[in-house]
């Protein structure tokens, strides 16, 4: 009947199940099994009872059963042969082929994949597991080829997915190893999970192979596996693709459970234990603890400390201290404590933490070497560091230990101390300046500081520092003659000094050691310098000499009081009314005291008014602005008029001028190489710069000085350098153009303040070298970005302003026989303004020219000119015309008016805005003018203003022409020069420029 397999219920099946327990069918061929197997699993689909039943056939025909996934890590397998690895550990079962052969085979393993545990993919995971589960009874003792197949089969695993493995496959592992006895050092089979590290396998930190030593009963792995788990590789080629990594010897070993420090091992309950464990069971309540952890191999080691000789305590005790700290994050910190329990007669309740056993034998034994050797206690045990050396005598500092040796949670844990009590360290300062200890400044300074490290930067009378509340820590400072040690003996309290920086340069009234000390200051509330004593120090300075020395006190005086002045009262402020100041003839009370911002003119209107009380400042002003205004100080700006020969000074600066042109090239060129930025805060264009009107004199400069706060009439002195107003004229003596005070002052004043100082070094350089500069200075796109910004700005005022029909004037000139040239009778609106590029110019050096007026004269009046028999209008038409065009367009606003100067010798311009933005106009009835002729005055205008000079090329404005104007801005820089009688600009159609043309006027009929 069993033979048929014609079976078809359960009460059949289990028959055919009690046949395969007994092993009744062994000779049965391959496909009887599959049937056989797919018989049973039609009838069992949703029972476990085929699980333990071998009625599986393997390929090695071997009848197996399966398991359910968990309960077994080696399950069957089906498709791929397995593993090398596999077959030569027998560690998976391998279905016979004739599974996937059939239908019923299949269906079979469909019942395999849903209940039991079943793989057709062996992976490392799946072997690892199998070999772990296989001989975790009986750890089996493994060659080298063997223990390096395992470590390639960990290489394709992450970290992660080998840590849950690791230790399991080493508990079933026997490895070569040694244990100590008597000394000497024997052979033995050692399992990873209870063996340690040589020295050999731990070469970068040995610490707990040098604590052992030779202490009997520890199991070492074998040295010898440093080479034969070798994985010739580097440590940057170790990291392979995704997470998995290829492990020396140390790495494998330690993931087989290797240690290298002294491993824990939990115990169940434990009830009483060593005096300290049972007074905090008691503390707590409880007698015992529901588990614990030991550690039998720590025992031994601090057995045999105990016994050492001295030198060798000296190495092995400091040695398992790094070792503990070295892992201490990793093995035993989430392990120094155990919960406790009391047992009532019926129930159990649960008690807080107690130290755990392990941690209990290390603060208990003696075992630290301090001093020359003495083993003591981790409690008694000190950890030098510079605040302990200030407190503790040497013999009590363990020997060969450093705080970065140790942990703050291991030596927290332990006891070690690793610094003072803020307590002891007030007491100890009591007992030096009572006599009782010898005093050593530098050693005072550092038990200040090591308070300071302890102390917040601000606290309240109950804020805890260390083990003191401020309010405790003030009243100990300021007992006696107080805990503040000042030098030579000399201690004060708190209240008798100030703190912060020594602006009074008087160390006997600030107390030491600067911004470490800074916290402790604060706490004990030593007062800050107040606004009383900074003014006090200066009436104290007024009757000492004026010395270098004085100078220095004031300027960090001065500078402490600025910021302090903001919030000052009105008392303080009378008082300062009257603070002394020095002046050129020494300390003055009274005012009016005068402050002049440049130096050799404040000394110049000193000498000639001798009357008069001027401020010699200290330091840059700009850093004392509401002292100089609370001060009752009064800010003179003299306005300043050359009076002597500037023809022949001019002459003379004509004459130097290339060697000044070369020096400003010389001095662009640096600050274009090195500091751009400061390059391009320059007050006027660098082209200006080098064509600004030059005046050199062989002695000082006759010069008129008014201001009406010193005299009504101008003052005559004389100056070695200036630059008049709007940077008008630069007048120097020729001594003086390459000195800082004079010549680099004034240059330096062509930059913001704040970089005048350092511009005016460097153009004492640049004079210096001004010969070996480059035959060709440089010029950034920067430079002509000032330009473009113009233009654009000038394009979006005209194109803001309202646009309507421009009404012109009829043309004052005769009507000739012919048809003559005539101008259009209206003007369309003007369309929109656009920005050309142009190109760059070919400037030519201007012929000499008369003086230009600085104050803006009256307006022109009008005037006509005849005109020639081919134009219906004269010259005096076309410009009129020209300018009833222009003038609307460039009024813009009711701030900005175009005045008509075009009648007016002087202004070197025919109209300004504010006189500030000078324009000269051009017109022409035909297309606009690729050349124009300037007089000396308007071209010495337009260099001297710059980007502030307009050429307006007014055209078009014969009939049947387009009306155009074109604004050419800084021409003198930007178009190509031709010298005549004048200056006549060429290519001026190529030049940067704002275009406007307008609508199309009507064409007269």
């Amino acid at each position: 009947m069993l033979d048929e397999l014609a079976l078809a219920t359960k009460v059949d099946t289990a028959e055919l199940m009690g046949g395969f327990a007994r092993g009744l069918f062994g000779e049965k061929d391959a496909p009887w099994w599959v049937e056989a197997s797919h018989r049973l699993t039609a009838n069992h689909a949703e029972e476990d009872e085929l699980l333990g039943v071998p009625c599986w056939l393997t390929e090695d025909r071997r009848p197996v059963a399966c398991l359910a996934k968990a309960d077994t890590a080696r399950p069957l397998v089906a498709g791929e042969p397995v593993s090398e690895f596999s077959a030569r550990w027998k560690l998976l079962n391998r279905l016979h082929d004739a599974y996937g052969g059939s239908a019923s085979g299949r269906a079979s393993i469909e019942w395999l994949r849903k209940h039991a545990a079943f793989a057709e993919r062996v992976d490392a995971v799946t072997e690892l597991a199998a070999f772990a589960e296989r001989f975790a009874d009986a750890p089996v003792s493994i060659a080298d080829d063997d223990l390096r197949r395992i470590r390639d089969c960990f290489d394709e695993l992450s970290d992660a997915d080998a840590a849950e493995l690791g230790h399991r496959v080493g508990a079933a592992l026997l490895l070569d190893g040694n244990v100590y006895r008597s000394g000497r050092r024997r052979a033995a089979k050692v399992s990873p999970v209870n063996a340690y590290l040589p020295r050999t396998l731990d070469g970068d930190n040995p610490d707990w192979p040098t604590a052992a030593n030779t202490t009997p009963g520890i199991q070492w792995v074998a040295a010898r596996y440093s080479e034969q788990l070798k994985t010739g590789a580097t440590r940057n080629s170790r990291r392979r693709s995704g997470d998995t990594a290829s492990r020396g010897p140390r790495r494998f070993l330690m993931l087989l459970g290797v240690e290298c420090a002294p491993r824990l091992v939990a115990t169940g309950a434990v009830r009483g234990g060593r005096p300290t464990r049972v007074k905090e069971l008691q503390s707590a309540g409880a007698e015992e603890v529901t588990h614990d952890f030991s550690s039998p191999d720590l025992a031994k080691v601090l057995a045999a400390l105990k016994g050492l000789k001295t030198k060798d305590a000296k190495t092995r005790g400091p040695a398992l201290l790094r070792a503990l700290s070295r892992n201490w994050q990793r093995v035993y910190g989430d392990r120094t404590e155990v919960p406790s329990i009391h047992r009532a007669r019926v129930h159990s309740h649960p008690k807080g933490p107690v130290t755990a056993a392990w941690l209990v034998d290390l603060r208990e034994e003696p075992w630290i070497p301090v001093g020359r050797g003495r083993r003591v206690a981790p409690s008694s045990a000190v950890v030098k560091t510079d605040a302990t050396r200030t407190l503790y005598r040497s013999d009590a500092f363990a020997v060969g230990i450093d705080l970065k040796d140790v942990r703050p949670e291991c030596a927290a844990a332990l006891g070690l101390i690793t610094d003072v009590r803020l307590s002891d360290l007030v007491k100890h300062l009591a007992d030096i300046r009572d006599g009782g200890k010898p005093l050593d400044e530098a050693h005072v300074l550092q038990i200040y500081r090591n308070i300071a490290k302890t102390c917040p930067s601000s606290a309240f009378w109950n804020t805890r520092v260390g083990d003191m509340t401020a309010q405790t820590l003030r009243a100990r400072f300021a007992e006696g003659a107080g805990l503040i040690h000042i030098g030579g003996g000399v201690w004060r309290r708190p209240a008798e000094l100030l703190r912060g920086t020594n602006i009074l340069h008087d160390p006997g009234r600030f107390a030491p050691g600067g911004t470490a000390c800074a916290n402790l200051w604060s706490v004990l509330r030593v007062p800050e310098p107040s606004l009383n004593d900074c003014t006090a120090a200066c009436r104290t300075l007024a009757s000492q000499p004026h010395t270098a020395s004085t100078v220095a006190i004031l300027i960090d005086v001065f500078r402490y009081m600025q910021p302090l002045l903001r919030s000052a009262s009105s008392s303080q402020k009378n008082r300062l009314k009257k603070l002394p100041l020095f002046c050129s003839d020494g300390w003055e009370q009274e005012r009016p005291v005068y402050f002049v911002a440049v130096p050799e003119l404040r000394r110049a209107l000193a000498g000639a008014l001798p009357g008069h009380r001027f401020w010699t400042p200290t330091c840059d002003v700009r850093d004392l602005a509401d002292l100089v205004d609370i001060a009752g100080i009064t800010n003179l700006r003299p306005t300043l008029r050359v009076v002597d020969d500037t023809v022949r000074a001019r002459e003379q600066g004509d004459a130097i001028r290339p060697q000044f042109v070369r020096a400003v090239e010389h001095l662009s060129d640096v600050l274009a190489r090195n500091d751009p930025a400061t390059r391009k805060r320059i007050a006027i264009g660098w082209d200006q710069f080098k064509a600004i009107p030059l005046f050199i004199y062989d002695r000082p400069i006759e010069v008129e000085a008014k201001a009406p706060a010193l005299s009504t009439k101008p003052v005559l002195i004389h100056q070695r350098a200036l630059l008049t107003d709007h940077h008008a004229e630069f007048h120097v003596c020729v001594d003086a153009l390459h000195k800082r005070e004079f010549g680099g002052r004034v240059i330096g004043s062509l930059f913001p303040p704040n970089l005048s100082h350092n511009i005016e070094a460097q153009w004492c350089v640049a004079w210096l070298e001004r010969l070996d500069a480059n035959a060709e200075a440089i010029r950034l796109a920067s430079d002509d970005e000032a330009l473009e910004q113009a233009l654009e700005e000038q394009a979006q005022k005209i194109n803001a302003a309202r646009k309507t029909k421009i009404k012109v004037s009829t043309p004052r000139s005769r009507t000739p026989g012919g048809k003559p040239r005539t101008l259009k009778e209206s003007v369309g609106v003007p369309g929109p303004a656009e920005v050309t590029a142009g190109r760059p110019s070919k400037p030519r050096k201007p012929r000499r020219r008369r003086p230009l007026t600085s104050t803006p004269p009256a307006p022109s009046p009008p005037s006509s000119t005849p005109s020639s028999p081919f134009f219906a209008y004269t010259n005096d038409d076309l410009e009129q015309r020209g300018w009833e065009i222009l003038e609307p367009l460039l009024n813009t606003s009711e701030n900005e008016q175009l005045v008509d100067f075009r009648r007016r010798q002087g202004v070197g311009a025919d109209g300004v805005i504010d006189w500030r933005t000078f324009v000269e106009m051009k017109a022409t009835g035909l297309g606009p003018q690729s050349t124009v002729e300037l007089s000396n005055a308007e071209y010495e205008r337009a260099k001297q203003r710059g980007k502030d000079f307009i050429l307006a090329l007014v055209s078009g404005l014969e009939v049947g022409q387009t009306d155009e104007v074109r604004l050419i801005i800084d021409p003198a820089n930007r178009a190509s020069t031709r010298p005549v009688n004048g200056i006549r600009l060429v290519g001026l159609l190529e030049a940067p420029a704002v275009v406007v043309r307008f609508e199309p006027s009507p064409e007269p009929e």
